[in-house]
């Protein structure tokens, strides 16, 4: 089966990751706030820059006015919003070292397949976070 025909057959069912047993080490939802982002780096184990470069950006982001272009922005939820997602899954840098219920999604996909015929590598991102580099 070539790529494209391995594509066009796909279906949502096929990449459902809702068969995942994901257990969230952290959850950061609510509105974006001073402690929201501190939190965020140090989870992410980011350098003291980065920090620094995501809570300037928070204060030009409170400078901003609320669009007026755009319909219904006014009713969003800012509390409802989830903005990170730490799963406990490690990443793993062999394929026989993924969880087995995060192997079988990619296998559905032919993934591992394909990398040996086509990619020079794979990597799998989870919820903001790679858990396989190969």
């Amino acid at each position: 089966m070539s790529k494209t025909e391995l594509l066009e057959s796909l279906t949502l069912t096929d990449i459902s990751l809702d068969s995942l047993k994901v257990r969230p080490k952290l959850y950061l939802r609510g509105r974006i706030s001073r402690s929201l982002v501190e939190e965020l780096s140090r989870a992410k184990k980011e350098p003291p820059w980065m920090l620094k470069l995501r809570l300037r950006s928070l204060e030009l982001f409170e400078k901003l006015p609320t669009p007026n272009w755009l319909v219904g922005v006014e009713e969003l939820d800012l509390e409802e919003l989830t903005h990170y997602i730490q799963l406990g899954y490690e990443r793993a840098s062999s394929w026989d070292e993924l969880p087995e219920d995060i192997r079988k999604v990619y296998e559905r996909l032919g993934l591992p397949e394909i990398e040996k015929r086509a990619l020079a590598g794979l990597s799998a991102q989870l919820e903001s976070e790679n858990i396989y580099l190969a």
